[in-house]
């Protein structure tokens, strides 16, 4: 899936819902019920991924969003090279995942700082825990420049349900 930079958050779309599987732009989020079901917003600062991250719904109106209503809060480990506690996770761990076991098992930390990423690294790898308890993890594949249509081509998995 793609996600857009910023200046794409109304063309392309930043916005995440994991139970939809699907990306949506800033302006297709009017009512609380859209908000609730939304995991992932992606920040991208500008065409050259100088600085990106990824961040809760709930933080959206502090950076160029809207606030979305009826955010639900998640939390992020944008960066795993500064997470003592998490694994080191390969492209080919990723693709052999066909459940949810291994994120099951994962134990995602608060961070303190939220701490971005560039593109200099492929694949990236993002950890994330909803507000319910469902965990999931973003591979980043590609840093896409094409202007203010910029973007990140991206693979999501995530649990079903927390138990």
């Amino acid at each position: 899936m793609k996600l857009g930079i910023n200046a794409a958050q109304k063309t392309i779309g930043s916005l995440l819902s994991t139970s939809q599987n699907r990306v949506l732009k800033a302006d297709e989020v009017l009512t609380a019920k859209e908000g609730a079901s939304i995991d992932v917003v992606f920040f991208g600062l500008n065409p050259s991924f100088t600085y990106n991250r990824f961040v809760s719904p709930t933080d959206a109106g502090n950076l160029t969003f809207d606030d979305i209503a009826g955010a639900q809060a998640v939390r992020f480990v944008n960066l795993l090279e500064t997470c003592q506690t998490c694994p080191i996770v390969t492209a080919t761990q990723f693709d052999q995942m066909t459940d949810d076991t291994w994120l099951r098992t994962l134990t995602i930390p608060e961070q303190g700082k939220i701490v971005g990423f560039s593109n200099k690294q492929v694949p990236q790898f993002v950890l994330f825990q909803t507000q319910q308890g469902r965990k999931g993890i973003i591979q980043i594949t590609r840093f896409v420049g094409a202007g203010e249509s910029s973007y990140v081509q991206c693979s999501v998995k995530v649990m079903k349900e927390s138990r």
